[in-house]
């Protein structure tokens, strides 16, 4: 009995690997673009994914199914701001360099 898990979080989460767990356990990690089987010691179970310390929701899964891991609408709105925050503080940390 197995499960099917892949990766389509674009080039905006594909900075870093995303744990998985299972049953409250981490049993591995997936890149982007990647899918991985996992086995399942029951005929169902349980799934979270963890991504720099932000949790997804628990699904239950069973056999044969196929989870997309993919970014929120929130994640997608929320990243023009995280990247301007980025190049402010770079701008500020420079300017702060010419003034001393």
């Amino acid at each position: 009995m197995s499960i099917t898990i892949y990766r389509k979080t674009g080039w905006m989460g594909s900075g870093s690997k995303i744990d998985i767990k299972m049953n409250g356990e981490k049993i591995g990690r997936i890149e982007e673009n990647q899918e991985v089987v996992v086995n399942l010691s029951e005929k169902k179970g349980t799934i979270k994914v963890t991504q720099w310390g932000i949790k997804s929701n628990e699904l239950e899964v069973q056999d044969g199914d196929r989870v997309k891991i993919k970014p929120t609408p929130f994640y997608i709105a929320s990243m023009p701001l995280i990247l301007l925050l980025n190049f402010m503080n770079i701008f500020i940390h420079r300017s702060e360099e010419h003034t001393s």
